[in-house]
Parts: structure tokens; C-alpha cells; sequence
């Protein structure tokens, strides 16, 4: 038997081999990874997608710093470019072929998603409003997913279940 013999037969069976030479703390990392970029509204900047999964639901072995980590995890399914920073599918068959038909339920629904943004919006740097340019430019590359958050958490709220418990955490007079 050699080793052709192997070899994936479709694009499923691929993917899947992705996600078996992973370790279980892996896959869920990974799950957090494409969770994020499979909704995005836009292609997702690595310094963004660092900043969330850094900042928010904290990997203990994470280093945000080092986008090859997020790569490597994810395997052949994303692919990241280091002169744009922008990282996205591999290709659209990772999203569409495979992703919403067979690992949906795995990945960050719209809720934890809309949750985590509100979480992300009450960190200690949006205590104090910006009211001069070079300091709102400052907090935007030192908070580098604000941008983001500021414009699709709207979004990520219109596509979540309400979680009546939780908002009243928020939204208290």
C-alpha cells in the first residue's frame, strides 16, 4: 500500500485531516481562530484577530505577538499576508464547503461573538474619551480591534439570540 493510497478523496476528507493531526487544545483554538474569521465582515486584520483572541478568552499558551502561531494552528485552512496583515481562508472552500456544512456547531456563534465585542468595549482604555486626533490615533494602534468592534457590533447584536441575563449586565441605568 503506498502512500497515494492515503490520500484524502475529496476536500472534506482533507479538512478533516487538518483537524486530526491537531491536540484537542489545538482544535479548540482553532475553532476560536476560524469562529472569528468565517463571520467577519470583512477580511480581518492579524493584528485584530491577535488583539481578540488575546485580549478576550485568553489562550494560557497564546502568544499575541506571533501570527505564526494563529498559521500554524490553523494548518492549510487560512492563510496570512505579512505585507497587508490581512489573513483569510486558504481557500472558499474552507469556508463554504467545509466549515458551514460540517463544523458550524463548533465555532463561536453570533452571540459569543456579539458578547465578546461588548466585553472588548469595556477595557480599561475606553475609560476616557478621545477628544484630539493624535490620541484617538494613538488608541487605535495601541487597541488595534476597536475599529472593527466599533463598526460591526451592531451587526454580531442583530445576528445573536438575546441573552436577557447577560444584557442586564450592560444596559443597568
Amino acid at each position: 500500500m503506498g502512500r497515494l493510497d492515503h490520500s484524502p478523496k475529496d476536500l472534506k476528507e482533507a479538512y478533516n485531516a487538518v483537524f486530526e493531526l491537531m491536540t484537542p487544545g489545538e482544535v479548540d483554538f482553532a475553532y476560536r481562530i476560524l469562529g472569528w474569521i468565517l463571520p467577519a465582515r470583512r477580511i480581518l486584520k492579524m493584528s485584530e484577530l491577535e488583539e481578540a483572541l488575546a485580549r478576550i478568552g485568553r489562550s494560557p499558551s497564546f502568544d499575541p505577538s506571533n501570527p505564526i502561531e494563529i498559521v500554524r494552528t490553523c494548518g492549510a485552512l487560512i492563510s496570512y499576508d505579512d505585507a497587508s496583515d490581512l489573513v483569510a481562508f486558504s481557500h472558499e472552500t474552507v469556508s463554504r464547503s467545509f466549515l458551514e456544512r460540517n463544523q458550524l456547531g463548533a465555532l463561536s456563534s453570533h452571540s459569543v461573538l456579539f458578547k465578546t465585542c461588548l466585553t472588548y468595549l469595556q477595557l480599561p482604555e475606553f475609560e476616557n474619551l478621545c477628544y484630539e486626533q493624535p490620541d484617538y490615533d494613538e488608541r487605535l494602534d495601541k487597541i488595534k480591534f476597536s475599529n472593527y468592534v466599533a463598526r460591526y457590533r451592531a451587526t454580531r447584536a442583530v445576528q445573536s439570540e438575546r441573552d436577557f441575563e447577560w444584557e442586564a449586565q450592560f444596559w443597568r441605568p
